[in-house]
C-alpha cells in the first residue's frame, strides 16, 4: 500500500496513486503487462481527481 499527500498552495488534494505492487486490472493478461511495465521502469502514478490549475508548480518526488 502507498500512502500518500498531495497539496496546492497548501490545501490537500484528492488523488490516486498506484505502482507495481497495487496496480489492478479485471484482465489479467492487462494487469500483469502493467505491473511489469511499471515495475520494469521504477514508475509510480500519481493523478490528481480534479485537472491542476493553469500555471501551478508541479514538483517530482526524487
Amino acid at each position: 500500500m502507498i500512502v500518500s499527500t498531495l497539496s496546492v498552495g497548501g490545501r490537500p488534494l484528492e488523488h490516486c496513486v498506484f505502482s507495481e505492487a497495487s496496480y489492478s486490472n479485471a484482465d489479467g493478461t492487462a494487469q500483469q503487462l502493467g505491473r511489469s511495465v511499471l515495475g520494469s521502469r521504477g514508475v509510480v502514478v500519481v493523478i490528481p481527481g480534479h485537472p491542476l490549475e493553469q500555471g501551478s508548480d508541479t514538483q517530482s518526488p526524487s
